[in-house]
């Protein structure tokens, strides 16, 4: 009984889980149209693909019109 009284009595982490999930987010949404931030992103596809390969998981594998959805999405916003 005293865990849970203490429990909610310190809550600091849920303040700090919070806002680090909100500034990790942030961060993400800028980074993604950097070029640093697209030269990760082509290494991590690059990286699943070799996955893909070498190990056959296929949970990593992406359509193959995928392309299209984005493109789709970003010719209807203009």
């Amino acid at each position: 009984m005293e865990f849970i009284s203490r429990l909610f009595d310190d809550t600091l982490w849920i303040y700090t889980a919070i806002l680090g999930s909100l500034l990790g987010a942030a961060f993400l949404a800028y980074f993604k149209d950097t070029r640093a931030g697209l030269w990760c992103y082509a290494k991590l596809d690059q990286f699943l693909d070799y996955l893909v390969d070498k190990y056959g998981w296929t949970w990593f594998e992406q359509p193959t019109d995928a392309w299209r959805k984005k493109v789709s999405i970003c010719d209807q916003e203009d």
